[in-house]
C-alpha cells in the first residue's frame, strides 16, 4: 500500500538522472563531462555521482577511446519491451511500406504526446523531399498535418484549452498562427477526413495526414506523407497521394477495430 504521506513527493535524485538523459537525447551524440556541465549548470562532482551509478545500472557508457559518455545499451533493452506494448506500430509498418512502394513518397506515424505529435515509425524513400525532423521527434500539433488531424478530433473543450495555451511560434511565413483561423482550419479538416499543410514546418515541403482510430473511437495516431509541394495553394499535394494516405488510415484502422467496422478496398493498387 502507498503510504498517503509520500503521495507527490518528488526524488530529487531520480529527477537529475532523467534530465541527465534528456540532455542526450537532445543531443543525439555522445557528450563530454564538460559539455554536461554547460549544459546543466551542475557541479562535476554532482554529475560523477549520477554518471557512476548509471554506468553501474548500464543506463550510460563511457567511449574508452574519448571518455565520451553515451546511452547505455540496457536503456536499448527497456525500450524493446516498452515497444511490445505499441501494437499500433507494429500494424501500421506494413500498410506504410506498400504505400513507400505504390507511389514513392515517405510516411510518417505519429502519435499524440500532450501538446505535440510524436514521430513514432517511418516509411522512407531516398527519391523524395525528407522530414526535417526524425523518429522519436516531436512536432508542433499547430502547424504539422498529423499534430492537425489528432487535434481535429479532440472534444472541443480539449482545442479550446490548447488554443489558449498555446505559444505559437512561426516556423516558416505560411505557418498559422492565428488562434481563430486554426479553428477554421480544424472544423474543415474534422469534415473533409483529412489535413494538408503547405510549408507551415518546413519551406518546400507540404504534408498530407489521415486519422487512425483505434476501438474505442478515440484518434490518438495519424498517418502523414511528406512531399515536395505543387505550385498551387489550392492543391500543394496531388489528389492520388491524398487517397493513398485515406487509405493507409483506414488500413490501420480497420486492423486495429477488426473487420467488422470496415467497408474500405483489398489493395492499395485499386486506388
Amino acid at each position: 500500500m502507498e503510504n498517503n504521506g509520500t503521495r507527490g513527493k518528488r526524488i530529487q535524485s531520480v529527477e537529475k538522472a532523467m534530465a541527465l538523459l534528456d540532455a542526450f537525447w537532445r543531443a543525439q551524440r555522445p557528450l563530454a563531462l564538460s559539455e554536461l556541465v554547460a549544459v546543466t549548470g551542475w557541479p562535476k562532482s554532482t554529475l560523477h555521482a549520477l554518471l557512476l551509478s548509471m554506468e553501474q545500472n548500464r543506463i550510460i557508457e563511457q567511449e574508452p577511446s574519448t571518455g565520451k559518455y553515451r546511452l547505455g545499451f540496457h536503456l536499448f533493452e527497456l525500450g524493446c519491451v516498452a515497444e511490445s506494448w505499441r501494437t499500433v506500430k507494429e500494424v501500421a509498418l506494413a500498410s506504410m511500406r506498400k504505400f513507400t512502394e505504390e507511389c514513392g513518397e515517405s510516411i510518417y506515424l505519429a502519435k499524440r504526446i500532450d501538446d505535440h505529435a510524436l514521430l513514432i515509425a517511418s516509411s522512407e524513400t531516398i527519391h523524395t523531399v525528407r522530414v526535417s525532423a526524425l523518429v522519436g521527434s516531436r512536432l508542433p500539433l499547430y502547424c504539422s498535418s498529423q499534430g492537425k488531424m489528432i487535434l481535429a478530433h479532440l472534444p472541443p473543450s480539449e482545442i479550446s484549452a490548447y488554443l489558449k495555451a498555446c505559444r505559437f511560434h512561426p516556423f516558416t511565413p505560411n505557418t498559422v498562427t492565428n488562434p481563430n483561423q486554426l479553428q477554421r482550419q480544424l472544423h474543415q479538416i474534422r469534415l473533409q477526413g483529412y489535413s494538408i499543410t503547405n510549408e507551415e514546418l518546413r519551406t518546400g515541403a507540404a504534408s498530407v495526414a489521415a486519422p487512425i482510430f483505434d476501438k474505442e473511437g478515440r484518434c490518438e495516431y495519424a498517418v502523414g506523407a511528406v512531399v515536395p509541394i505543387l505550385k498551387s495553394k489550392e492543391n500543394p499535394v496531388r489528389p492520388a497521394i491524398r487517397d493513398l494516405v485515406l487509405f493507409v488510415a483506414a488500413e490501420i484502422t480497420r486492423q486495429l477495430q477488426g473487420p467488422a467496422g470496415w467497408n474500405g478496398r483489398d489493395t492499395l493498387c485499386d486506388l
